[in-house]
């Protein structure tokens, strides 16, 4: 079969007023099989406005299947926006508790800056060769700094943190890894 999700309750507003923060839409969740044939359907969080700022994803990770998400911290402010991960059990498709990945600091931006950045980001996943240690590493692309944490295989937090490429104003990110110590190593291009 195949698990996949759509979005719901998607109202946003853009205008020259656009704030990242208020990007908010909900999540189902939907098992297909083989033939792609709606097996379940189930919304989350009853279908509320909870979900936002980037598209959610699915992913393995370590032999269960998570879903990525991002939140605004504050609803009403936009300093930061949260990803978390969630463990969806396949067969009810309800979800486990979120642990919170990355805290992204995160300024208002006008209508141009966001939809740059939407369309420039880039977010990484990757897996230690032992599948003990996972590396979460998100960046805009438009400065010179990334947010990175690093779980174990129970997705609970190694290290985590900000980090700054030092002497550049932007960086392109564009390759990590992580090994079985949990180092991380990543490539990326400057200007």
């Amino acid at each position: 079969g195949f698990l996949d999700y759509e979005r719901t309750q998607d109202k946003n507003q853009f205008g020259y007023t656009f704030k990242l923060y208020k990007v908010k839409f909900g999540i189902k969740l939907i098992k297909y099989d083989v033939s792609m044939n709606v097996l379940k359907e189930a919304e989350l969080f009853n279908n509320e406005r909870k979900f936002g700022q980037f598209e959610p994803s699915i992913h393995e990770i370590n032999d269960k299947i998570y879903l990525i998400y991002y939140q605004a911290l504050n609803e009403n402010i936009s300093d930061s926006i949260n990803i978390f991960s969630t463990e969806i059990d396949t067969a009810t498709l309800s979800i486990g508790e979120p642990k919170l990945l990355i805290t992204i600091d995160q300024k208002n931006t006008g209508l141009f800056a966001s939809s740059n950045l939407e369309h420039k980001y880039t977010f990484i996943i990757k897996t230690s060769l032992n599948k003990k240690n996972t590396l979460f590493l998100w960046t805009s692309n438009l400065n010179n700094d990334f947010f990175i944490s690093v779980r174990d295989e129970k997705m609970n937090k190694l290290w985590d943190g900000k980090q700054v490429i030092n002497k550049v104003d932007w960086m392109s990110l564009q390759s990590a890894c992580i090994d079985n110590n949990s180092n991380v190593t990543v490539g990326y291009v400057t200007q």
